[in-house]
């Protein structure tokens, strides 16, 4: 699943470059639609629920993977 998450965030702001460490706001196209767009791809794909007031709290790619990861009991 991680890998999966990282290569969409990849995707979303189109930066190969990133890794799970990168601080969200670093990364200079993670704005509010790259969010909205993730949270949409997060439920269609993985059946996950997930707010963008929940990434709000998320500082690196890597506390996305685990909040990812505590809604679906991993």
């Amino acid at each position: 699943m991680q890998n999966k998450i990282l290569n969409q965030i990849k995707d979303i702001v189109d930066d190969d470059s990133l890794t799970q460490n990168q601080k969200l706001e670093d990364i200079q196209d993670w704005d509010s639609l790259a969010k909205i767009t993730f949270v949409s791809w997060v439920d269609q794909n993985l059946k996950i629920t997930l707010y963008t007031q929940d990434l709000q709290k998320c500082q690196t790619i890597a506390d996305i993977i685990s909040l990812l990861e505590s809604k679906c009991g991993k």
